[in-house]
């Protein structure tokens, strides 16, 4: 039980089938915040659409607000994990493919979770810390990879790269929404283009 003036945390399942169980909750909490928004969806939906009971969707997660949080969580270690496998091979891409990567990386986390975090972006004033450490993250992890590929880069200067590129990031994202269509497929290219320029511009690149 949660003290006085505590946060509610989630529960989470150590057995196969608990966290089968969350796995589906999240799913339907993420479905149900993208077609009603953080406001109008409801646990009580949430839990049919998962095919829950209401006490058990409650043990796992006391209130929406705490759901709201292991989505924005669970799409953060699709991040972490998405950054993680391109670190390990991150010697071995050339320049090009580090920026196709990146940009691709934004549109697969845009088309899979954008319209849940869309909605998300609703939700209290005790979530945009959430939102904001998201981001924060994201830059972070870029400092370390453009670092890992150019251990020459000074921290200001790895810094400075990370807000460009996740400005560009952001910006193919905006550009592959599917209901947007005013972008010019050409546009996109130029895009991936000028990324991959202002890289090997950057980046010193060994020898061939």
């Amino acid at each position: 039980m949660s003290r006085p003036g505590e946060v509610p945390q989630a529960r989470i399942p150590q057995r196969r089938n608990g966290k089968l169980r969350v796995a589906a909750i999240l799913k339907a909490g993420a479905a149900v915040i993208a077609e009603k928004g953080y406001e109008a969806a409801t646990m009580a939906e949430i839990a049919a659409r998962s095919s829950t009971k209401i006490g058990s969707l409650y043990r796992f997660f006391p209130n929406k607000e705490v759901l709201a949080n292991a989505l924005i969580a669970h799409y953060h270690e699709g991040v972490h994990n998405a950054f993680d496998e391109l670190d390990s091979r991150i010697q071995s891409l050339s320049i090009s493919a580090l920026a196709d990567f990146l940009l691709d990386l934004m549109v697969d986390l845009h088309k899979g979770a954008g319209p849940t975090m869309k909605r998300l972006l609703e939700i209290p004033e005790v979530l945009s810390v959430k939102r904001g450490e998201f981001s924060k993250s994201i830059h972070k992890h870029i400092v370390r990879t453009l670092t890992l590929r150019s251990p020459s880069l000074t921290a200001n200067k790895a810094q400075d790269m990370a807000v460009v590129i996740l400005g560009n990031m952001k910006t193919m994202a905006a550009f592959s929404d599917a209901a947007d269509q005013s972008v010019r497929p050409g546009a996109i290219e130029e895009l991936r283009e000028m990324t991959r320029i202002y890289l090997k511009s950057r980046l010193k690149t060994k020898p061939v």
